[in-house]
């Protein structure tokens, strides 16, 4: 977090207060960095708190505090890189329609790389998705973006074509869509030419979506808060 700021309880008038709203966007602010960087497990999080940066309430500043909280209480957690195989894999889920204010769904992935975590987004998709089904065909599209720069990458690194992608989902019927032609339903007739973009990469073999059970999903802490243990 940046230096010289102090973890302190928001004042009893904060809606009033133009330099406790001040303190909220600084707090924030300092905690983007480890979200993104270093400490995935609170991405969720701050994405929810960004969206309240001009008008946060005492409710959000207290929030931010307890997840600062939490970082200091697992600052000596990290992430643990190196396996055996070299394995790129991902982690797609989304959540629909779970932002009260307008109703878009949060998506989230993670990706892997020798088993140990080396990407991860968690955010509100960009369209507001009619039903769970296009809202997890988004996110895995989404994901598929990231996964074709990532095997660029490994590829560049390795001097080597990296093999299809793994990508984990656990909704069947978002699956299923990916085998169906293009506006062949009323699912997909009315969504944005770009959220195939995923059908192209399954089609040239660069990616290949499975279905994986939901207690194993390791995107499921980046749409929504989970319970202490699952966490």
């Amino acid at each position: 977090m940046k230096a010289g700021i102090e973890l302190v309880r928001a004042p009893t008038d904060f809606n009033a207060t133009r330099q406790a709203k001040k303190q909220y966007q600084e707090l924030v602010g300092s905690l983007m960095w480890p979200a993104t960087i270093t400490r995935g497990d609170i991405s969720t999080t701050m994405s929810k708190l960004a969206t309240y940066l001009t008008n946060p309430t005492a409710e959000h500043y207290e929030a931010a505090l307890h997840c600062a909280e939490y970082l200091l209480a697992t600052k000596n957690d990290g992430i643990c890189l190196g396996s055996e195989e070299l394995r790129l894999e991902g982690f797609v889920d989304a959540l629909w329609a779970d932002d009260c204010d307008d109703r878009r769904s949060t998506c989230g992935f993670v990706f892997m790389f020798g088993g140990g975590l080396v990407f991860w987004k968690s955010g509100c998709q960009g369209i507001v998705a009619t039903s769970t089904t296009e809202a997890e065909y988004v996110a895995i599209s989404l994901a598929a973006r990231e996964a074709a720069m990532l095997r660029r990458l490994v590829t560049e690194v390795f001097r080597e074509q990296y093999p299809a992608i793994v990508l984990h989902k656990d909704n069947q019927l978002a699956i299923h869509l990916l085998n169906k032609l293009l506006g062949a339903d009323t699912k997909t007739k009315h969504m944005d030419v770009k959220y195939h973009y995923i059908r192209q990469e399954v089609d040239r073999g660069a990616i290949v979506v499975v279905k994986i059970p939901t207690d194993k999903q390791a995107a499921d802490g980046l749409t929504k808060p989970l319970k202490k243990i699952k966490h």
